[in-house]
């Protein structure tokens, strides 16, 4: 049966996004859409990491202290959307 309800562009579309670490120890990323976490990544010092999420995501950034992750930052995907500096060189 097909669905009545009207699926809206921002609820589908994804944009592409960069996390860069500026510190010199290694972080742990953890990407949340609707809540529920989509990807869980290690990132070293100074490095970047690309990924594809949609528009209402968010990103906790979480550092090492005693063995235990301390949540560090919560962002929207907004904030680091790759989209904005297009214009700027990545290097990966």
């Amino acid at each position: 049966m097909l669905s009545t309800n009207p699926i809206s562009i921002e609820q589908t579309s994804k944009i592409l996004c960069c996390y860069f670490n500026p510190t010199d120890k290694i972080q742990i990323i953890k990407v949340l859409e609707n809540q529920k976490p989509s990807l869980k990544k290690i990132v070293f010092p100074k490095q970047r990491v690309l990924f594809e999420s949609s528009r209402k995501g968010k990103i906790e950034v979480y550092l090492q202290q005693n063995g235990q992750p301390i949540l560090k930052n919560v962002s929207s995907y907004i904030n680091i959307n790759i989209e904005k500096y297009s214009k700027k060189p990545i290097a990966v």
